[in-house]
């Protein structure tokens, strides 16, 4: 069973399009268990014929949906989206086809996720702030710690309840750290990216 609005996006890439072609190329996780796929074709860009790509780990990529025409208008931005409504499972990954060779950065999620998981960390990379989605259920956390992957605390806190909990990672060099939450006598071990 997917858990309503939390997944894991993973940007890889090996963008053969023009950057600005595609904004906000998004994926979002439905009460209904499916993915709601979201792009933008910015003003002023124009493709012939998109379709949408979807692959599991193996990246044998297959079309999804296809969009015959043109795409994307000259003069405002044009929204797109789709819902993909399959049993999914495993690390899945989405990217947008343009002019049958060209292709958009790819984005991934990890579905279903799993509902005992104690945690979730995203966005990953993150560039200025990481969030910390608790499973309330599996773990009432009370300290925050960070750890450089040599083992050096770089910082630590007390947490709120709030949830998700924004931390602030904009100090962060780019690189890959250690992220520890202690609940009473139990510990929660994870990692993440920072990027530039």
């Amino acid at each position: 069973m997917i858990k309503p609005g939390l997944l894991f996006i993973t940007l890889i890439s090996f963008s053969f399009v023009d950057a600005q072609v595609i904004d906000r190329f998004k994926a979002n996780i439905t009460d209904n268990s499916s993915v709601l796929l979201g792009w933008t074709v910015v003003s002023g860009k124009t493709c012939s014929d998109m379709g949408l790509e979807f692959a599991d780990e193996t990246l044998n990529f297959q079309t999804l949906h296809f969009i015959a025409g043109v795409c994307g208008s000259d003069i405002e931005d044009l929204n797109y989206s789709f819902e993909h409504a399959d049993e999914l499972s495993g690390k899945i990954h989405y990217r947008i086809r343009f002019n049958f060779d060209e292709f958009s950065d790819t984005i991934s999620i990890v579905a279903p996720v799993n509902q005992s998981q104690a945690l979730w960390i995203y966005p990953q990379p993150a560039k200025r702030q990481l969030n910390i989605q608790l499973n309330r259920e599996s773990i009432e956390a009370t300290q925050l710690f960070i750890f450089e992957p040599g083992g050096r605390l770089l910082f630590q806190s007390d947490l709120s309840r709030q949830n998700p909990i924004p931390v602030d990672v904009s100090s962060l060099l780019p690189g890959y750290y250690l992220i520890k939450l202690v609940s009473g006598n139990k510990q929660f071990n994870s990692r993440f990216i920072i990027c530039d």
